[in-house]
């Protein structure tokens, strides 16, 4: 399992930023490895900052806790993510 980040820094401005949104439907069992593995490749990357958006559509299992305690554990990750009351995907 990878350790997600203790802290938070301030991007500098001549550095690569990517965004990855991670779209999660009913995602409980899968959502903590595939943010490990993004930030895995943000660290094998090298010079990057990256951003985690999570798009919860409407999970009905523990994909919601999951997000809440990931984004609140004080690991400089910031709790913005979306939620769906239902799914609105196809």
């Amino acid at each position: 399992m990878c350790s997600l980040p203790n802290n938070v820094e301030i991007p500098d401005p001549d550095v690569p930023r990517v965004s990855v949104v991670v779209p999660a439907l009913n995602e409980e069992k899968n959502l903590r490895a595939a943010v490990c593995s993004v930030i895995e490749a943000a660290k094998a990357a090298g010079n990057v900052t990256i951003e985690i958006i999570i798009v919860n559509d409407g999970s009905t299992d523990g994909t919601a806790a999951l997000i809440e305690e990931i984004t609140t554990s004080g690991d400089g990750i910031r709790q913005d993510f979306i939620v769906f009351k239902k799914p609105e995907g196809t």
